[in-house]
């Protein structure tokens, strides 16, 4: 089958010909020179090459390869350089050290983190697909516009954002430069390109996004990744939130903002808000007082769930820690636990300032839960055992 010509299928069952080169990013299991995007290596990627790669290679990193190969099927290798850095670090760094290794031959035509992404892949392809074999692409029906697509035209990125093949990749991230009669009506990486939106249907795609998700969307709420774990259900419900929605300077436009907290007073999604230098500070439902979005998130699916909560409680004196007093926690559970909202994690004074609570409450025995953006949508397992007490 060439990797450069498969297409949706036809009426017969089958991927059919275009007249335009459209690339399978599928690995097959059987076939060894792996998806045109590989064709590059080739040139250097030699038997010494692999050798070199299965020495590094570890028993903790077949297993996490196994479990990726059987959700992601033919997909698995565009994930494995991410993943091995959670589940089996120090095989990630032997391979960061491989692409970072200056006598190196081959192209070097990415950043280091690229570059072992792209040999981890690789690798890893050749050592697992001598002992096992997985799903290949086929034919998919996207449960957003019942439209038939072949999975693997699906790109490294929608496997990243959205998990496992599941949505055709028009619905995912409208493909730019296309004529627009291939374009789908929506897509959730650019919006929804109808002629004109109105502000009543502006206001209702952002409630409507905001219950999906239940949580006030920030700015960025295209570029959010989805939980891969999560039930087709709830990947469903989370996707048709997202391709409903306009683009970000949509909402500005047609409800006449300048920023994004104005569009969210004027959805009704916040109350009282303002805009100190850093943050964005508002009111949660129960009436408590936050400095972010991200923290009238979580109070408020606290406060759905009915868990009580109290907010700013005083971290106990420490004599290095806390010889003041001053240090707060975001809030305290019944249970004593303190939790931290991390919102700004990208900034290095406030990465020194949660390591410093981590190991407040390391040193004190007090139970810490951090959360940052990245777990809005897996609150439910970090606050599991208040939801069983309740």
């Amino acid at each position: 089958m060439p990797y450069s010509s498969v297409s949706p299928l036809d009426a017969s069952g089958e991927p059919s010909l275009w007249t335009w080169s459209k690339p399978d990013w599928g690995f097959y299991s059987d076939q060894p020179n792996g998806p045109d995007i590989f064709r590059s290596y080739e040139n250097w990627w030699d038997a010494q090459y692999q050798d070199r790669f299965d020495r590094l290679w570890s028993a903790e990193a077949d297993a996490v390869a196994d479990d990726l190969a059987d959700r992601y099927w033919f997909a698995w290798p565009w994930l494995v350089g991410r993943a091995l850095a959670t589940s089996a670090p120090q095989t990630a760094e032997q391979i960061k050290a491989f692409a970072a290794d200056p006598d190196r031959r081959g192209p070097h035509p990415y950043g280091p983190e690229a570059m072992a992404d792209s040999i981890a892949a690789w690798g890893s392809f050749h050592v697992v697909r001598r002992r096992r074999t997985w799903l290949e692409p086929s034919t998919g029906v996207c449960p957003l516009c019942n439209t038939e697509f072949w999975t693997g035209h699906l790109s490294t990125w929608t496997f990243r954002q959205f998990g496992p093949a599941r949505y055709c990749e028009y619905c995912c991230k409208q493909a730019r430069g296309y004529p627009a009669h291939w374009r789908r009506p929506s897509a959730a990486r650019y919006g929804h390109p109808i002629p004109s939106w109105s502000r009543p249907d502006v206001t209702k795609a952002l409630r409507e996004l905001s219950a999906a998700f239940e949580a006030v969307p920030s700015q960025a709420f295209a570029l959010q990744a989805l939980p891969h774990a999560a039930s087709d259900e709830q990947r469903d419900i989370w996707m048709r939130a997202l391709v409903a929605m306009p683009t970000v300077e949509t909402v500005k436009e047609v409800l006449g903002v300048k920023d994004w907290l104005g569009a969210l007073e004027i959805a009704g999604l916040v109350e009282d808000g303002w805009r100190p230098s850093l943050g964005t500070w508002c009111r949660a439902q129960d009436g408590h007082r936050c400095r972010s979005l991200l923290e009238k998130s979580i109070d408020d699916w606290l406060t759905s769930r009915g868990i009580a909560h109290e907010c700013e409680p005083s971290w106990p004196r420490h004599p290095e820690l806390n010889p003041s007093g001053r240090k707060r926690a975001d809030w305290i559970l019944p249970d004593g636990s303190y939790v931290e909202c991390a919102g700004l994690m990208e900034k290095p004074d406030y990465v020194t300032k949660i390591g410093q609570k981590r190991e407040l409450a390391r040193v004190l025995g007090i139970p810490l839960l951090i959360v940052g953006p990245t777990d809005l949508l897996r609150l439910g397992q970090i606050f599991v055992s208040y939801l069983a007490g309740r």
